[in-house]
């Protein structure tokens, strides 16, 4: 038997499903944000609008949006919970709270993509795992005139610039999302994104 394949189509339709019927509010993004920083076991946790940074290579970094900031360890796990849609990784780990890895779609309520970037080493206590990537669902979607193909790649430059607006106690170790405001230069493609989910 073949492997089953999903399309991209149906992550996006899987999102739209999620925003609507089990986050329809928007509250949950604050509590998603501060749940998945406990089970990180982070003393810090930072959430501050930015207005992002004219100069910046990825569209993604040019406007205003949330920088959620949390001193935790990142491991792979967390990177492939967070890269995945439908399913969790935390399913077997007793002590996190978040037991089906899909509450931090919810912050598509605010946004199309966003920026995941880990650095600094975890000590002792764990294997911190770097990681630079854009969460991008829109990628491969079959829409006329998709941009979304343009908000993939971060340059050295956009990961110091979202690094030096880290908090002075999350600058050796951190998970730092970017969470870019919806606005119309950012839509995936005409009459395309998570804006008209409501």
């Amino acid at each position: 038997m073949p492997p089953i394949t999903v399309s991209p189509r149906s992550i996006v339709n899987q999102i739209k499903s999620l925003l609507r019927d089990r986050y329809a509010s928007g509250y949950p993004i604050l509590k998603e944000l501060v749940q998945n920083a406990d089970d990180a076991r982070a003393r810090h946790v930072r959430l501050d609008t930015l207005p992002g940074w004219r100069d910046a290579d990825n569209p993604l970094l040019r406007g205003p949006g949330l920088l959620v900031v949390n001193d935790g360890v990142f491991r792979a796990r967390d990177r492939d919970g967070i890269l995945s849609f439908g399913e969790s990784v935390k399913a077997a780990d007793r002590s996190a709270i978040g037991k089906f890895g899909l509450g931090q779609k919810a912050v598509f309520h605010l946004c199309d993509a966003f920026v995941v970037h880990a650095f600094g080493s975890g000590g002792s206590e764990a294997q911190h795992e770097p990681c630079e990537t854009v969460v991008n669902p829109f990628l491969g979607v079959d829409v006329d005139d998709n941009r979304a193909g343009t908000w993939d790649d971060l340059s050295a430059g956009d990961l110091q610039l979202l690094r030096g607006a880290a908090p002075a106690d999350c600058r050796t170790r951190a998970l730092l999302l970017w969470l870019p405001f919806r606005r119309k230069e950012l839509q995936p493609a005409p009459d395309a994104g998570f804006s008209n989910v409501m």
